[in-house]
């Protein structure tokens, strides 16, 4: 029973390594794509020097900047937070399995 209990321990260390590492990649994805955001829809600081009848023309030209700017680091930090949150879970049931293991008798 010990090695079973060790080897639960060991994979929910792991699992819990990995949910912060998931955390963290997914919130740098995330902050990116706002980073991005901005910087797109700011255009450099010359939206703002930009007479009104000039700005919609300006932003339809960076609209095909969207996909790869935007889209993709959405992409990335939102697959990367729900893999982290599945290894979250895991780690917690194996956390549970470890602490049951402790507490059944032995003979």
């Amino acid at each position: 029973m010990k090695t079973k209990s060790r080897t639960y321990k060991y994979l929910s260390v792991t699992c819990q390594v990995l949910t912060l590492l998931g955390i963290a990649t997914g919130l740098g994805a995330l902050c990116y794509m706002v980073w991005e955001l901005g910087d797109l829809l700011m255009l450099e600081n010359r939206l703002y020097s930009m007479t009104p009848d000039m700005q919609l023309p300006a932003l339809l030209d960076v609209v095909d900047d969207v996909p790869e700017d935007v889209i993709e680091p959405a992409i990335v930090g939102g697959v990367s937070l729900v893999i982290s949150m599945l290894t979250g879970l895991a780690g917690v049931i194996l956390t549970c399995l470890t602490c049951r293991d402790k507490t059944e008798p032995t003979d």
